[in-house]
């Protein structure tokens, strides 16, 4: 079982923006600094995450934050209080959670790809790229994180990079107009 289960069981049922994209912020490992404090941080965690699927995000954000004082490498704290952020338009303030998580576990490709969509939300396309970038070297396969790649690379003027990034999902994609339209 994973660091991130054990600690935070609930985790693994959590999304970003579910509806768009299904991404899951469970993969945000969440590091202990003392594991005294576990048990502690855990449950303030559930309790937070449960306020966050009923729609308090105010009492969530708390939580979070809560989660955060406990233990303050907690990438899953991090990322869900990203998730309380752009599910209540707060996009600055969730480009800012979804970056520490991604330093916090840098190798967990959707918090990279969290914090493009944050940027994207902040019509930031350029600060987008890099995120995507890596949350696709990551998971090369991800062919909606190479589509917000290409998007937010058309969105920059970068062309060049925008024809190199989609090219790939053309077959996958020829009959979509709004892709063909950037091709």
């Amino acid at each position: 079982m994973s660091r991130a289960v054990r600690h935070f069981p609930g985790a693994l049922h959590l999304s970003l923006i579910g509806w768009a994209l299904g991404l899951h912020a469970a993969n945000a490992v969440a590091y202990s600094a003392r594991p005294q404090e576990t048990r502690s941080a855990e449950a303030v965690f559930q309790a937070a995450q449960k306020d966050m699927e009923a729609g308090f995000y105010s009492q969530a954000e708390d939580g979070f934050r809560k989660v955060l004082l406990l233990d303050p490498r907690s990438a899953a704290g991090y990322a869900n209080l990203g998730v309380v952020y752009m599910r209540t338009n707060r996009f600055q303030d969730a480009a800012e959670a979804f970056l520490q998580a991604a330093r916090l576990a840098p190798e967990v490709s959707g918090l990279h790809l969290n914090l493009g969509l944050a940027y994207m939300r902040l019509n930031k396309y350029k600060e987008a790229i890099a995120p995507f970038r890596r949350a696709l070297e990551l998971e090369p396969g991800q062919t909606r994180t190479r589509y917000l790649l290409g998007l937010s690379c058309y969105m920059a003027d970068d062309y060049r990079a925008t024809v190199e990034t989609l090219e790939p999902l053309y077959p996958e994609f020829s009959s979509r107009l709004d892709y063909l339209y950037i091709l």
